[in-house]
């Protein structure tokens, strides 16, 4: 009985969430297109303010909308269009001799996660040219394929300068709320001497992990986790944590993967309207996920 009447108790009070939008935005004359978007909007604010937000915080509701999208309206971009995608996941999973049971609807969910994070945190770019994008992301992983698996990816320690920021530049859609800058120690991936990623932190906190995007898909995000783990916990530091953007659902699931607790949302000043999460994680438990085919003779700068 408590459970029915809890699970009543979340319908109803998304039920009069809702209403309460509907209400507001007919006062604050939200025009009819962007009804939908106003009703997120106003559901995370009031989860924000821990309780029905008033006018004058909703004032700036059609700049933050302007700022980020409604997570919303991107699904239903992708809804409408993923058949554009359906070349691209099918050159995926041809360099594979044997893709594996379920290996089609990973592609595609990993494509949506794709999708809603760049949709929502690039507002000054159509969603369609976002599709086009995503489209020639997807062409270039399956055309680096088979090169993934030879190796030749190397982790060792290094220091953040001019092309690391080319590197960022390359892997986020947005600018990133990231403190690194030239002279920062960073743990960097490397592929025959090309830059392919790197991680910074500030102390046991991650503050900037960026994978150029052709290089993408070949699990050097979590290496650089990984490897990041291993030179904490060897220095003694027994957790790690990050700052992750409430919409980079790729993002998530990757230190959920390897282990990362997920606390509330919350909405520190340097995120949009949507909030990030914080997450932690035990280091040496995260070390321990290292992929194997990565090189870490030189992690510790032995």
């Amino acid at each position: 009985l408590v459970c029915v009447c809890a699970g009543r108790c979340v319908r109803v009070s998304r039920a009069v969430r809702m209403e309460e939008a509907d209400v507001t935005s007919e006062r604050l004359v939200v025009p009819e297109g962007h009804r939908q978007a106003f009703k997120e909007y106003y559901s995370t604010l009031r989860e924000k303010f821990g309780g029905s937000p008033d006018d004058q915080k909703l004032k700036c509701w059609k700049k933050d909308l302007q700022q980020a999208r409604s997570e919303a309206e991107v699904r239903a971009h992708f809804a409408a269009n993923c058949a554009l995608l359906q070349l691209a996941v099918d050159s995926v999973l041809v360099p594979a001799s044997e893709p594996g049971e379920g290996a089609e609807d990973r592609i595609w969910r990993l494509l949506h996660q794709r999708f809603v994070f760049l949709g929502v945190y690039a507002p000054d770019t159509s969603l369609d040219d976002l599709l086009g994008r995503l489209r020639v992301e997807a062409e270039g992983i399956a055309a680096n394929a088979p090169s993934a698996a030879v190796g030749g990816l190397r982790l060792a320690p290094g220091v953040f300068d001019k092309p690391h920021a080319t590197v960022r530049e390359a892997a986020y859609s947005y600018t990133p709320a990231c403190g690194s800058w030239n002279g920062d120690a960073v743990l960097e991936c490397t592929s025959e001497g090309t830059l392919a990623g790197y991680m910074a932190m500030h102390g046991s906190y991650a503050d900037d992990l960026s994978v150029r995007p052709e290089f993408q898909g070949r699990g050097i995000g979590k290496a650089l986790i990984c490897g990041v783990a291993a030179r904490l916990a060897k220095q003694g530091q027994a957790e790690m944590s990050l700052d992750v953007r409430a919409c980079n659902l790729p993002a998530q699931e990757l230190y959920k993967s390897l282990g990362f607790g997920i606390e509330k949302r919350h909405f520190p000043g340097f995120y949009d309207w949507h909030g990030g999460y914080r997450m932690s994680a035990k280091t040496a438990e995260v070390a321990e996920r290292m992929p194997q085919s990565f090189d870490v003779s030189g992690l510790h700068g032995d």
